[in-house]
């Protein structure tokens, strides 16, 4: 998959070589706060996760671009039970209740078909053996790809584009989503369900861009 090469009879959406050596996150905490800082005063913080450190152009982003673009959504489901058999491999108990992927606006949802942070939060549902929600939140507002924004620009695209249509009183939500860069998706989603009620909101992606080097 991120190395093109042929798949064996024994392999499943990812050659063996590239599920060992791409570059991915520890979970241990030293990592771990490296990735929440981009969060900090921003949101009720639980925890932040991922799975793979994302460099543009490199092996990680072949991966996300299949995912997302070409329906690997078999291998999206895949890298959520990796990184939810990892987190559970160091701590039994995390602070969650439910997971929630970050929604695609119904015209972008229309268009691609899925949605891959759905497929993702899947499989880490399974993992973490806990429930996956999709109709906590909603997107309302169609946006334009944050690709070649800065930081502003991106909070400015995404603010005010997501709802709640139920109460989320006390839950310790758990959002999934593809790649974290500037953090601006996920706080826009994060903050409405806190206006909903929510207690906590910890943070998992597939990859990051940021909190590596």
């Amino acid at each position: 998959m991120a190395c093109g090469a042929a798949l064996l009879r024994e392999e499943r959406d990812m050659c063996l070589s590239c599920h060992t050596l791409l570059p991915r996150f520890s979970l241990q905490k030293e990592e771990r706060i490296a990735l929440e800082r981009l969060f900090y005063g921003r949101l009720p913080l639980g925890f932040v996760v991922a799975h793979y450190k994302f460099d543009k152009r490199g092996s990680v982003q072949r991966v996300i671009h299949a995912i997302k673009y070409h329906q690997c959504t078999h291998l999206a489901e895949r890298v959520g039970r990796w990184l939810g058999s990892a987190m559970r491999e160091i701590q039994r108990d995390w602070p969650v209740d439910v997971v929630v992927p970050v929604p695609l606006h119904p015209k972008k949802l229309k268009s691609r078909g899925y949605n891959q942070s759905e497929h993702f939060g899947k499989g880490l549902a399974n993992a973490l053996q806990i429930s996956m929600e999709t109709h906590l939140v909603e997107r309302v507002r169609h946006t334009r790809s944050q690709t070649g924004m800065n930081q502003r620009q991106r909070w400015e695209n995404v603010k005010d584009a997501f709802c709640c249509p139920v109460s989320v009183k006390g839950l310790r939500v758990l959002l999934v989503d593809d790649v974290l860069t500037t953090g601006s998706t996920v706080e826009a989603c994060g903050r409405a369900l806190v206006a909903a009620g929510a207690d906590l909101i910890s943070v998992a992606v597939m990859a990051s861009a940021f909190g590596h080097r």
